[in-house]
């Protein structure tokens, strides 16, 4: 976060500092969302550091973005639900598509946001897949004595609620 809001913002600086970045990469992070940075720092802080890393992303084409042009996608950003709830690994790997990706001419805030949202919908299907993938390992990975295990092993308030779970939903089942 330092590196965007510092004064003398350097996209050089992001790009060496984020270099290795990638969708899976960012997934896994336990960096804070962009909401709760804006929260805790202050959402104009946020927007404007959002702003000036679209302007950095932007150098990369025809014709900059101002600031100005920077910060409405920071706004829109902030103010979607969604794409609040990305984390500023995600924007790294966000701009570092935008900038191998095949835009020709400006890059403008709707080539932003749609890309985004792209990048939601791809992002939220690895995470599926990954814990698809985790689920599957963890049950393959542990002999059914060890699960048994685990499971005498819970507190006996937390079985009682799984009891109780399981004859409200048969009772259900039955008609």
């Amino acid at each position: 976060m330092e590196l965007i809001t510092a004064s003398h913002y350097k996209n050089r600086l992001v790009v060496q500092h984020y270099g290795k970045m990638d969708m899976v990469t960012a997934m896994n992070t336990k960096g804070a969302t962009i909401h709760k940075y804006g929260r805790e720092m202050g959402k104009d802080l946020i927007i404007e550091g959002l702003g000036r890393v679209f302007v950095g992303t932007s150098l990369y084409f025809d014709k900059p973005m101002s600031l100005e042009e920077g910060e409405i996608v920071a706004v829109e950003m902030m103010a979607d639900y969604e794409m609040s709830n990305l984390k500023l690994e995600d924007i790294v790997v966000i701009i570092k598509e935008i900038k191998s990706s095949e835009i020709y001419g400006r890059l403008t805030a709707n080539k932003v946001i749609k890309h985004v949202h792209n990048y939601i919908e791809r992002r939220t299907k690895a995470a599926i897949s990954q814990s698809i993938n985790n689920s599957q390992h963890n049950k393959e990975a542990t002999d059914m004595n060890a699960r048994i295990k685990k499971t005498i092993a819970m507190p006996q308030a937390q079985l009682d609620r799984v009891d109780r779970t399981r004859k409200e939903n048969t009772k259900y089942l039955k008609s």
